[in-house]
């Protein structure tokens, strides 16, 4: 059988073995799909039972209840007692020639099965005063054809149970197809028996292997004749799954397996001590464990009863052995933490299943629920494969070493003479670092100093034999230690880093320090610190500084800003005086060119940033000043915010002050209402103002580029400082009015200006 054909076989057992999710009930038909029947009721009769009574049940007898699974009643105090479940089905005629069969799943009490009137199973004893209730396998039960009914007729299912002191609950009995049933009862039996007995007899000839082994090594390693020990005990714990038949001395076998279980626990401490050498100094904890295991298997196996017997093991289990396992985990891991002794993985990881697979069978005691198979058994089994694996790599490796010795003696040499060289290259390493103007330091994974230099030591004023027994941690404030836990984690996972902290000297004082840390081959931390106190006070009085010229800027703008206010009112007042309106309109343009001057120095005295202004905001308070000023034409601003530095902002406002002015003078006659839009872009080569109206456009006569007049002579000349280039043309070309549209293009700072 191919070992694809033996996974399917196994596959397909264990669903049968688990069942279906469905029960037969007693208005459903049995038609071949395999079923699990529900069990209606329960009948508790406290009285010795008489022939067949147990038949009559109905809801009317006295004594009747519903069952719904779980523990059964235990408040009874007539003994013995028995309980009698009852199942009704209906067969499908088309099954009448099938074989069929149930299935009995595990039950810890006598039983006694009956169909539709006729005994057809029994198990366990429970006669003459003898009582066996340790019915390990689970049974496939043939249905006979002579005794089923088909059709509408029903089958009457009926079974007695005899519990003693037992309270397990009912598990579900299943009806199929022979085969199915067959399948199902392998496996199970195969998982919960055939396994555990093919363990003892493994285990068996390990411990005999080891006992030899012992005796032809001169008895040097105490650890073979533990664990010899250990198998013996792990044989003893699991004889009565071995060997076990309804005559055998219940009593017996289940005090022998309780009681080798508790040795067992003790054993696995002695070999953990003696295995890592750790609580082994003299031997007197392993001692002790191992005495006061004796002592409690000992009180376990003179029990007369089992319910003695399994009481007294309950109290070596919470007392004795679960304090033992947590023992044995804790040396293990202590080995491995502290030691980083690996070889103990595999013995962990062995008592990891010892905890899964004994949680799993607490559980289902607690709940007076029977599992599928007790799983504990595995879990010792696993301890013993992990043992005798490791102490099998022991030998292999001892071996190896042997054949190894005569290598490293010739590689001694060698090894010297790179040492040597090794050493001077570190004498190198030392002399820079001793040199060195900055504080360098090794660390460990913890944060431990494992190498300081003389400047860190003057540095924080300790000896380098004190900062040598000390953390990295000691030198944080105490506020700041998370943070500094924090780092050491990340430079452990391979993270660069640099950073500002504080630095606590020996007297309590602190200082700033930048440091850089990486890791280095072998886990450990390099770090170089470097006091940067009086740079951060120069770098604090640099910014008092600045933050001072700061204010002295804004207060000039300021100041500069009220002062072209004052000229402006005084132009204003000079306007009033003039009679003749072309000298009011010269005298009103110069004072919209020293509004907006007066503008910028406003903006720049708001804003953040004295070094440029946003020429949208710029726009938008030119705009307003020039709509209040003439209020004849309707201005709309379409600008994107923007930083424009403050050498260009002051010709740029003032050349958009003059193309705004003489739109709203000279695009539309004096008595209509007329719109003009001004915009701002920018593009990775060069910002555009654009000024458009819609009016009647330029005069032919006027030509921008030759004209005298003091407008077009100012644009042109701030044009030029800002580096840019003008361009006249019409908006609107072809209609009746054509409009103006100028565009003054300027490229970026970093393209030069003139």
């Amino acid at each position: 059988m191919t070992i694809r054909n033996f996974s399917l076989l196994v596959a397909m057992a264990a669903l049968y073995a688990i069942g279906p999710s469905w029960s037969l009930r007693a208005d459903e038909l049995f038609t071949g799909r395999g079923g699990a029947l529900e069990i209606k009721d329960y009948l508790l009769l406290e009285s010795p039972r008489a022939e067949r009574s147990h038949l009559d049940l109905s809801a009317a007898t006295p004594g009747v209840r519903r069952y719904s699974g779980g523990k059964l009643p235990s408040e009874s105090a007539v003994s013995p007692r028995m309980y009698t479940f009852k199942a009704a089905f209906r067969i499908d005629p088309s099954c009448k020639g099938s074989d069929l069969s149930l299935r009995m799943g595990l039950s810890e009490y006598p039983f006694r099965l009956y169909l539709n009137g006729v005994e057809i199973f029994s198990k366990g004893r429970y006669e003459n005063g003898h009582y066996n209730s340790s019915l390990r396998a689970v049974d496939a039960v043939y249905l006979s054809p002579d005794l089923l009914r088909y059709g509408s007729e029903e089958n009457e299912l009926v079974l007695e149970a005899y519990p003693m002191y037992e309270n397990w609950g009912l598990d579900r009995i299943y009806v199929d197809r022979r085969a199915a049933v067959d399948a199902a009862v392998f496996l199970r039996n195969f998982i919960g028996i055939n396994l555990i007995q093919g363990a003892f007899l493994l285990v068996l000839i390990i411990g005999l292997y080891f006992v030899a082994l012992f005796f032809a090594e001169r008895r040097k390693y105490g650890k073979q004749l533990i664990f010899s020990l250990l198998c013996a005990s792990f044989c003893l714990s699991y004889f009565n799954v071995t060997f076990h038949y309804d005559a055998d001395d219940e009593v017996l076998l289940e005090a022998l397996s309780k009681g080798g279980l508790v040795l067992l626990s003790s054993l696995m401490v002695v070999f953990c001590c003696e295995f890592t050498s750790v609580l082994n100094k003299g031997r007197i904890f392993p001692f002790a464990s191992m005495a006061l295991g004796l002592v409690a298997a000992a009180l376990v196996m003179t029990r007369q009863s089992k319910e003695a017997v399994l009481g007294w093991f309950g109290v070596a289990m919470n007392c004795l052995i679960v304090p033992q396992v947590a023992v044995d985990i804790g040396i293990l891991g202590y080995a491995l933490v502290r030691r980083g002794d690996r070889s103990v993985v595999p013995l962990l990881a062995a008592f990891g299943v010892v905890i899964v697979a004994a949680g799993s069978d607490v559980v289902h005691l607690n709940a007076a629920v029977l599992p599928y198979a007790w799983f504990a058994a595995y879990g010792y089994l696993a301890v013993v494969v992990a043992i005798f694996s490791t102490l099998v790599k022991e030998q292999s490796d001892l071996v190896a070493a042997n054949a190894s010795l005569r290598a490293e003696v010739a590689a001694r040499i060698k090894a010297e003479e790179i040492e040597e060289k090794l050493s001077r290259s570190e004498q190198r390493y030392t002399d820079l670092q001793e040199k060195a103007a900055d504080g360098i330091f090794l660390l460990d994974e913890k944060g431990n100093f494992l190498m300081v230099n003389s400047e860190i030591c003057e540095m924080l004023g300790y000896s380098r034999e004190e900062l040598l027994g000390m953390s990295i941690l000691d030198t944080y404030p105490k506020e700041s230690r998370d943070e500094g836990g924090a780092r050491i984690e990340r430079v452990n996972s391979g993270e660069k880093l640099r950073f500002e902290r504080m630095m606590k000297r020996r007297d309590g004082s602190c200082f700033l320090v930048e440091m850089s840390a990486g890791r280095l081959a072998g886990g450990m931390q390099q770090a170089i610190a470097r006091d940067i106190t009086e740079r951060k006070r120069a770098e604090e009085l640099m910014r008092t500084s600045l933050a001072e010229k700061e204010m002295l800027l804004r207060e000039i703008h300021h100041r500069v800003k009220n002062n072209m206010q004052v000229i402006s009112s005084i132009v204003s007042l000079q306007k009033s005086s003039f009679r003749d309106e072309t000298d009011r309109r010269m005298v009103g343009d110069t004072q919209a060119r020293i509004r907006s001057m007066a503008q910028l120095h406003e903006l720049l005295y708001g804003s953040k940033d004295l070094s440029s202004i946003d020429p949208a905001e710029y726009l938008r308070s030119i705009a307003g000043e020039i709509s209040l000023s003439y209020g004849k034409s309707r201005i709309r601003v379409e600008a994107q915010s923007d930083a424009m530095p403050i050498d260009e902002a002051m010709p740029f406002g003032l050349v958009a002050t003059e193309l705004l002015t003489n739109a709203v003078k000279y695009a539309y006659p004096p008595d209509e209402m007329g719109d003009i839009l001004v915009s701002y872009t920018r593009t990775d080569a060069e910002r555009r103002l654009e000024v458009r109206d819609f009016g009647a456009g330029l005069p032919p006569e006027i030509d921008p580029a030759a004209s005298a007049s003091l407008g077009f002579t100012l644009v042109r000349s701030l044009v030029e400082q800002i580096g840019g280039r003008l361009s006249i043309a019409e908006a609107r070309p072809n209609a009746r009015l054509p409009g103006l549209r100028v565009v003054l293009a300027f490229p970026e700072p970093s393209r030069g200006r003139k």
